[in-house]
């Protein structure tokens, strides 16, 4: 079998998500998903009326490139001292 017809069959079974469907994930806000897009970190698609669509297998890498890289990162922990005085009565 022809590998551009493979990826060609895979890409027509990968369903398409929205700016809104991306955002939920991602726990962004859509026009966030939108400069992802234009600034190229996430791959899409323009359909005729200009909404953006994504790959969900572009979508799932994206995420596991991010899973991977704040599970790389591990924040100092924070330690909240509390402000409140206490009454020695």
């Amino acid at each position: 079998m022809n590998s551009s017809r493979a990826r060609t069959d895979a890409e027509l079974f990968d369903p398409l998500l929205t700016s809104n469907q991306v955002a939920a994930i991602f726990r962004v806000d859509p026009k966030t998903v939108t400069r992802w897009a234009q600034t190229g970190r996430l791959r899409g698609i323009r359909t005729p009326g200009g909404r953006h669509r994504f790959r969900e297998s572009a979508v799932r890498e994206l995420f596991t490139a991010t899973e991977e890289l704040s599970a790389e990162i591990k924040p100092d922990p924070i330690v909240i001292a509390s402000t409140r005085s206490r009454s020695l009565t």
